[in-house]
């Protein structure tokens, strides 16, 4: 009986600690999950303009224009892997344009690179004066409008 009751302890032994001891069904368990998601795109921008104003001197007049330098910076975050373009607009009779790397623009455009890094950008700008314009004080009201593809 002592015998009997080692044997049927060490049979027991094996099946737990054995693996070859434990039917192949158990072992074959298995899972497929499948998972959709959508990650909607998004943007997130700011726009600092130092200056609310402009002077239109007498030279300013004949050249047709005033440059202003470093007077806008752009930062922009976004998931969006295209190019973005901003739009560029006026709240007066003036046209703005900005300086880019190809040149004179009334659009900005910008790529982004990866969500968690957002994109700085420090631009010139160009007034372009209306023909009517006389000397004096403007304000200077810029918009940027992003238009995403």
């Amino acid at each position: 009986m002592r015998v009997a009751k080692f044997a049927v302890a060490g049979i027991l032994a094996l099946a737990t600690v054995q693996p070859w001891a434990v039917p192949a069904q158990a072992a074959s368990a298995g899972a497929v999950v499948r998972v959709q998601a959508t990650i909607r795109p998004w943007l997130k921008f700011s726009a600092t303009q130092p200056a609310s104003s402009y002077r239109v001197t007498a030279e300013d007049i004949r050249r047709g224009h005033i440059d202003l330098p470093q007077a806008i910076t752009i930062q922009v975050q976004t998931n969006i892997r295209e190019e973005i373009r901003f739009d560029i607009a006026s709240g007066g009779p003036e046209k703005i344009l900005f300086q880019t790397d190809s040149g004179l623009a009334d659009a900005v455009r910008l790529t982004g690179e990866h969500p968690a890094i957002p994109i700085t950008r420090v631009l010139d700008m160009r007034i372009v004066l209306p023909a009517d314009v006389r000397e004096g004080t403007y304000p200077l009201q810029v918009a940027l409008v992003p238009v995403a593809y």
